[in-house]
């Protein structure tokens, strides 16, 4: 499995889909191929507004790093069925 890292920028306002969207869009993928996941507990980040803010405490950890991943929808679904 490959493995790439960014880094990005998030303020107050930032949605879970903004940012879904925007990782999709710079590694060129379609967000519906591709789930957000939390890195520890592999859990979904859908939201079905994807209205909900990086910055609640039950997206990000106010108190550390968090470390989120793009994962191929089809493999997702092998790993958690």
């Amino acid at each position: 499995m490959m493995e790439y890292k960014v880094s990005y920028r998030i303020d107050g306002t930032t949605t879970v889909g903004q940012l879904h969207r925007d990782a999709c869009g710079y590694w060129g993928c379609s967000p519906e191929d591709f789930v957000l996941c939390k890195q520890i507990s592999g859990q979904p980040l859908k939201d079905p507004h994807n209205t909900k803010k990086l910055q609640d405490d039950d997206v990000l950890d106010p108190q550390g790093w968090s470390k989120l991943r793009m994962i191929k929808e089809s493999e997702w679904k092998k790993v958690t069925d």
